[in-house]
């Protein structure tokens, strides 16, 4: 997202305000860092969700065609 879109947003008035928000510490890019491979390894340790199949309700069926559908 551009700058002058987040200014905008947050209402500052000049531009440079954001500089508080453009200078991480070491500390923060560690964290951060830290944060997105345990993000990770949550994912690769959860089992993906099984979908089920799309499938048709026989009594839908018997109604459109007239009659028992087996």
């Amino acid at each position: 997202m551009p700058p002058v879109y987040v200014q905008k947003i947050l209402g500052y008035k000049y531009l440079s305000t954001l500089d508080i928000y453009n200078r991480p510490t070491e500390d923060d890019v560690i964290a951060a860092g830290l944060a997105h491979h345990a993000r990770q390894e949550q994912r690769r340790k959860k089992p993906p969700v099984p979908v089920d199949e799309p499938s048709y309700n026989p009594a839908s069926l018997s109604i459109l065609f007239g009659r028992d559908v087996p």
